[in-house]
């Protein structure tokens, strides 16, 4: 960390007490620090397992608290609430829970997710959050289901308070690190067998955006036994006549006795993929160059499983060419388990990785290939289209561009 035209390591996961000396560090860098600094510093309180010693420290929490109370609000405002909720202290002023509840309609997307996630994690579990929590989810807009939603279905964000804060930890980390960081010590939670949760996905079957809808519809198949609640079939009978296919066949499965996990296993994707949406907005993706200098469609212009023909020497795919790179797509989609998609999970992962070595899916020759991996513009628009999205309805698009 940068602090003071000095550049040092800022270490605060050890279980002992803490250093004096370092605690006025952090309070300089808090109430004084330049916003490099605080970028550092912030993760890492926000980051403190429950058990630190340093969630104690009054001074610190009240040092947060004054960032909370700026006005005009930092830009970092995300990242101090997220830092806050580490403070018992702080999580138990009904000021600061406030500030959660409201951050869920913030216009900064970072501070709505920073509040879903404390509201997931630190809220459900308190009697006396209970009535607010379901007041503020039940009057959630699209844009907060979908962070809800894709919080919930990949619940990254609990790591965080498993005893590793400060360390940064790769996508390969728990391959590399073994038992500290593995299966055998953390155990995603499932946060669908909370009431509130549950509702809040299964009313999003009705979201005026038919990737909510579709996005909700995939979630819920970790909810085991959701074909018997009467408000889920009711979504199930709304669900026959939408525009997406995909969630058409879906429901007239599952309403033909198919649990919801078995309703697309003997169904071939091309039935219900778009054709054009994967022209318009999927084969650009795979056209644009990477970190290492190469698109898609050029290394994979030899693969066995996912051959791809490249554009010409203008850019343009020929109409025999989108037809047989959509062709081959077919053999890299899950329509059953969209995430779960080759197609999405090889371009998120490192060329190699610390893990098993006999996982196909542990690693990707050519590397993580979008910035943010799960969180950027092309995973959300591929995955977009696996779950069924059709052109008119596809909502992912590139920063600045029209597409």
């Amino acid at each position: 960390v940068y602090h003071n035209d000095q550049r040092g390591i800022l270490n605060i996961n050890s279980p002992n007490i803490p250093d004096p000396q370092l605690v006025q560090t952090v309070l300089e860098i808090l109430k004084h620090g330049n916003p490099d600094a605080q970028s550092v510093l912030l993760p890492l309180l926000a980051s403190l397992p429950d058990s630190s010693p340093w969630t104690k420290q009054e001074e610190v929490a009240e040092a947060v608290r004054s960032l909370l109370e700026e006005n005009p609000r930092p830009k970092n405002y995300a990242q101090v609430l997220n830092a806050a909720s580490s403070f018992g202290s702080l999580m138990s002023d009904a000021q600061f829970r406030a500030r959660v509840l409201d951050g869920l309609h913030d216009p900064d997307a970072d501070v709505e997710k920073a509040s879903v996630d404390i509201i997931l994690e630190r809220f459900l579990n308190s009697p006396e959050n209970a009535e607010s929590v379901d007041a503020a989810f039940a009057h959630l807009g699209s844009k907060q289901r979908n962070i809800l939603i894709t919080e919930v279905t990949n619940p990254k964000f609990m790591r965080v308070h498993q005893g590793t804060a400060g360390l940064g930890v790769s996508q390969d980390a728990q391959g590399l690190l073994g038992g500290a960081y593995g299966d055998k010590k953390y155990q995603a939670p499932n946060f669908l067998e909370q009431p509130v949760v549950l509702k809040t996905v299964i009313a999003s079957l009705y979201d005026k955006d038919a990737n909510v809808r579709a996005a909700a519809l995939d979630l819920l198949r970790k909810s085991k036994g959701v074909e018997k609640r009467q408000d889920f079939h009711a979504a199930v009978l709304h669900l026959q006549h939408d525009p997406n296919p995909r969630l058409q066949l879906i429901a007239a499965n599952v309403l033909g006795g198919k649990t919801l996990s078995d309703s697309l296993h003997d169904v071939k994707p091309g039935s219900v993929l778009s054709f054009d949406y994967f022209v318009q907005k999927v084969e650009p993706i795979l056209a644009q160059v990477g970190p290492d200098g190469k698109a898609c469609v050029v290394c994979h212009a030899s693969h066995a499983i996912f051959h791809l023909i490249p554009p010409t020497s203008n850019g343009i795919f020929s109409d025999h060419a989108s037809r047989e790179n959509y062709m081959y797509a077919m053999r890299v989609v899950d329509i059953s388990d969209p995430r779960h998609s080759l197609i999405l999970v090889k371009p998120t992962h490192p060329a190699e990785s610390g893990g098993n070595i006999t996982d196909y899916y542990a690693s990707h020759n050519g590397g993580q290939r979008w910035k943010g991996n799960e969180s950027s513009w092309e995973y959300k628009t591929i995955l977009e289209w696996i779950q069924g999205a059709k052109v008119q309805t596809a909502n992912s698009k590139a920063p600045g561009h029209g597409r």
